[in-house]
């Protein structure tokens, strides 16, 4: 038989095949795979030697009407945390992005656009706006390919043999949260360094997923 012929009954076989395999997986999506179960050992993870997260205490408290996540989240939230510059100089204004994704009995996401303002010895926002977010498709399903792209298993930057240390350059700040852990994850430049951090090509993957899924744009992308 034709090579030409098998290829092409290959092409049609896996095409029917994955049309299939997806309307199976919208009748059995049910989006808990997130949610982790409640236990007695609940897992905290941070980056080694970064103080990423104190800081980010202080943008919490600014922007307001954020859950606490250190302690767990009934059931799953996912945190983006996106600048557009690092460092911004004296009188500059800023902008920052915060996705977020989550569920308490039903699933919602924001995105929430700030403009801050740098003094001398801190910032502070002068504007705030928030957009309620909705799925392309089914939220549970949505949850399902969240875990499937591995959400739950990234780790930081820093876990990776690959990593190099680069100062002045910005990162994205990641917090996930369920009933069995927290982790605050970064990754500096994952679109431009990915290639040298495992996890960071697999948030890149997942952050263009929420993109096509919720239909936001990222303020910056690096």
């Amino acid at each position: 038989m034709d090579i030409s012929i098998n290829l092409t009954c290959m092409r049609l076989y896996f095409v029917a095949l994955f049309f299939i395999v997806s309307a199976c997986h919208n009748d059995k999506c049910n989006g808990e795979l997130l949610f982790g179960t409640n236990t007695d050992s609940f897992v905290s993870s941070f980056p080694k030697g970064s103080s990423s997260h104190e800081w980010l205490k202080y943008d919490k408290r600014e922007i307001g009407a954020l859950d606490t996540l250190e302690n767990g989240y009934a059931d799953f939230q996912l945190r983006i945390w996106i600048y557009d510059t690092l460092i911004p100089n004296i009188g500059d204004l800023d902008n920052r992005q915060i996705i977020v994704v989550k569920k308490n009995k039903t699933w919602s996401a924001q995105n929430i656009l700030s403009t801050w303002k740098t003094a001398e010895d801190s910032a502070f926002m002068v504007e705030k706006k928030i957009i309620n977010l909705k799925v392309s498709d089914n939220w549970d399903c949505f949850a399902d390919s969240l875990h499937i792209l591995g959400i739950l298993s990234l780790e930081d930057e820093s876990e990776d043999p690959g990593f190099i240390l680069r100062t002045h350059t910005p990162r994205i700040l990641v917090e996930i949260s369920n009933k069995s852990m927290y982790k605050f994850i970064t990754y500096t430049s994952p679109v431009k360094y990915g290639h040298e951090v495992k996890d960071a090509q697999k948030f890149v993957e997942i952050i263009s997923f929420l993109e096509r899924k919720l239909g936001f744009k990222r303020i910056a992308v690096y």
